[in-house]
């Protein structure tokens, strides 16, 4: 059985949780709590050197980024859920880089504008300036995916897929921040509501990162 260290929390656990479920594959979750630093912990480090959630685990396969995961999930279990075509296959990738590239930040956007006033938790370090640059290269990126999905359902298409499980956990962890506008982005919102209205979602627990 699959072995996943993950992090309730986490939006990049979060991504492979979501794509589990909807794939229905069964999985022995290990929760690691980055609060408590178990992280940092050497059996953890020998996993994943840079101590950050989630690593999967398949036999003697250790992997340890979000993105890589979800592509080796499609490669390996995805049936209809990830494409075979190269041409397709590609495309799917692609989004799961422009996941990786341009949302990797926001959860620091996600800190200062959800977290940190509804507990006093500050997040990572990240002053006023940042924060305003996360924010515009952010809203740059919702852009070009509001552009996108004008035309469609989901990013390949009206089909789910599991490059779905990358963009659209961030898109989810963006709610309530200052991006979040859906009177401009009305495509990236609808989008965002039927990422939480599918079973996978309620599931992998994605109210984790929900603003209630």
């Amino acid at each position: 059985m699959l072995r996943l260290y993950t992090f309730q929390p986490s939006p990049n656990a979060l991504k492979v949780r979501f794509a589990l479920a909807e794939l229905g594959v069964p999985y022995e979750p290990v929760e690691v709590n980055l609060l408590r630093g178990e992280h940092q912990n050497e059996a953890f480090s020998a996993l994943n050197p840079h101590r950050k959630v989630p690593v999967l685990v398949d036999g003697a396969l250790v992997l340890r980024e979000s993105a890589a995961i979800l592509a080796y999930l499609g490669d390996a279990r995805g049936g209809a859920l990830w494409p075979a075509a190269p041409a397709a296959r590609a495309e799917a990738l692609q989004w799961l880089f422009f996941d990786a590239a341009n949302f990797g930040y926001a959860g620091r956007l996600w800190w200062a504008d959800v977290l940190t006033p509804r507990t006093g938790r500050t997040g990572p370090l990240a002053g006023p300036a940042l924060v305003e640059q996360i924010a515009t290269d952010v809203g740059r990126a919702l852009s070009v995916l509001e552009a996108h999905l004008s035309s469609r359902q989901y990013l390949l298409g009206d089909d789910f897929s599991l490059a779905d499980c990358g963009v659209g956990v961030m898109v989810n962890l963006l709610r309530g921040t200052r991006v979040d506008t859906p009177d401009k982005l009305p495509a990236v919102t609808a989008y965002r509501e039927r990422i939480r209205a599918r079973p996978g979602w309620g599931a992998a627990g994605g109210a984790a990162i929900e603003v209630p």
